[in-house]
This record gives C-alpha cells, structure tokens and sequence, in this order.
C-alpha cells in the first residue's frame, strides 16, 4: 500500500493516485455522455415519452430525493440550531409572508421611475434564509459558544470553518481541457455512469414536465425534450473535458425552489403590470 497522502483507494488491485481517479473519471463519463447525446440527438426520448408517464417519472425523483437526505443530515448535524433558523425563514417568507406584495422602486422606458407592488419577500426568500443562518452562526462563532476543535462535528457550524480556503486559493485561476493529465477510461466506473445516466435522463423528463406546470405553461413538445436532454450530454461532455468529475442534468430542487418562491409567476404578473 501507498502513502495515505497519496493515494485514494484501488481500482482492479491497483493503487490510484487521486489524480489517476480524475483521469480515469472524466474518460468515462465522457463515453457515458455518448449516450446522453445518442438519445436526445436522435429524437428517440421524444418518441418514448408515450411510454414514461408519471407512474414512471415520479417514482424515480422521490428516489433521488430521499438519497439526498442524508448529505442534507450530514451538513445540519453540525449545529441544529442553525439548521432550525434557516428553514424557520424561509418557510415563513414563502408559506406565509409570500403573499405579501411590497412597494419597491422601478424604472421602465414608459413610466420612468416609479413604484410598484412586488412580493420581494417570496424571491428573496432562499438568500434571506442563508443570510440569517450565517448571521446566527457569526455570532455563535465570535461568542465561544461553537468549539474551535476541528475535530468535533459542531466545528463544521462556525463561519470561519472553511475560512483557509479562501486564503489558500488563487487570485486567478482558468481551467482547461486536460488540466488534469490525459483521460483513461474503467469498465466498473463507466458502467455505474451509465445507469446513472440513464436515471438523469428519466428525472430529467420529469422535471421538464413539472416546470411547466408549476410555471403554468403548456406541455414541453416532444423536440424540447429532445433537445433538453441534448444539450445536458453536451453539458456532461464539456464538464468531463475540464476535469469536473460529474456529468451536468436538471435538478429537481431548483423546481422545488420555483414552486416555493414563484419567481417564474411573480416575473409574468409583473410584466403585465409595468
């Protein structure tokens, strides 16, 4: 065995510096793309929409949401308190004080400056929420009463936990294709990319069809599907390419946010007004 520092884990009985690993990665989720560029570049999602309907679709986001869970578990352990006050806000500001409409001052070509009714509350509702639980977790940090023992889980809660990173990052940093060395490829790995794919793309669809009902729209065509899931395989390509270590597809969450937040809504009842 190698150094710990090193060296990551084995792959096939070898040891695998973590930079082999990101090699290794973006060769195959660069083959694994293929088949997301295959499937939206020859129309066949479009024609096998008839086919995937909610009994299929919703299943699958309900999946990928639960196994997010437990990051979600992760992150909150550290300070519950924290955790509390940022949902507290932001559920109050979209539950209950999204209805609200503001005055706020705009300008238009037509009316100039002038003042409009707008639910500000509503839109700015995730930023407020991360406002007041970095606020919270400020005081709590310069107060003492959050250990200063990164050893402990609750250290992860202070504001200044991941401060070195900060000073230890470039000014100016530019990636580029093959930063990390030229892409090799694994069978297991490509093979785990592929079925991950394959649940992108049917999450995907999905959550085509849920953004347009909740932004009440009509019904994504069959081309749009096509070439949403298109232009995420280019996506995944391109982040392969520059060594991101993940492929690109929409995330369900930001609907959620939508929904929540009806910024979507809250832009077209503006439009009509100005």
């Amino acid at each position: 065995m190698g150094s710990p520092n090193n060296h990551t884990g084995l792959d096939n009985g070898a040891v695998l510096s973590p930079i082999e690993r990101i090699q290794m990665t973006e060769g195959s989720l660069v083959i694994a793309s293929a088949l997301h560029l295959l499937l939206g570049g020859s129309g066949l999602m479009g024609k096998l929409m008839k086919y995937i309907g909610p009994l299929t679709i919703a299943p699958t986001i309900v999946m990928i949401g639960i196994s997010l869970f437990r990051p979600a578990l992760e992150l909150s352990e550290g300070h519950w308190g924290i955790t509390a006050l940022t949902f507290i806000i932001f559920m109050a500001m979209t539950a209950y004080l999204g209805h609200l409409s503001l005055p706020i001052p705009v300008w238009t070509r037509k009316k100039g400056c002038h003042k409009i009714r707008y639910p500000i509350l509503q839109i700015i509702a995730v930023l407020a929420a991360l406002a007041g639980g970095w606020l919270l977790s400020y005081i709590l940090t310069v107060t003492g009463m959050i250990t200063d023992d990164p050893t402990l889980v609750e250290y992860e809660a202070r504001s200044d936990a991941k401060l070195d990173t900060i000073h230890r990052a470039e000014w100016f940093y530019f990636p580029y294709p093959g930063q990390f060395g030229p892409p090799s490829f694994s069978l297991p790995l490509f093979t785990g990319m592929v079925v991950c794919v394959l649940m992108s793309i049917v999450e995907s669809l999905g959550d085509y069809v849920a953004v347009s009902r909740i932004c009440e729209t009509p019904y994504p065509p069959r081309h749009a599907l096509n070439r949403g899931v298109l232009v995420e395989g280019i996506s995944s390509v391109v982040s392969a390419v520059f060594g991101v270590g993940h492929g690109t597809t929409s995330y369900s969450e930001m609907i959620s946010i939508i929904g929540l937040t009806k910024v979507n809504t809250s832009a077209t009842n503006r439009d009509v007004e100005l």
